[in-house]
């Protein structure tokens, strides 16, 4: 099995929604076409949000993680 690694990651600690969507889409938008964005957010409420937002939007969310510490990892491929 192949490993993930991220382009980039994103520390959205402490950040509710929408503003951690809102940041994470702004990111995501600079990024080139197949690069992984590695968002980490502790508003647990948001991960069906993301996972909504960026299937709309056309990209991959790859995985979402709970770190087990109040953090969670939400790891999105640019598909547009």
């Amino acid at each position: 099995m192949t490993e993930l690694s991220p382009d980039k990651i994103l520390d959205l600690t402490g950040e509710i929604c929408p503003y951690d969507l809102i940041t994470a889409r702004e990111t995501l938008k600079q990024m080139n076409t197949g690069n992984i964005l590695n968002v980490i957010i502790t508003h647990q409420p948001s991960i069906n949000t993301f996972r909504r937002i960026f299937f709309k939007e056309g990209e991959e969310v790859i995985q979402v993680i709970d770190n087990g510490d109040g953090k969670f990892e939400i790891w999105i491929k640019k598909r547009s």
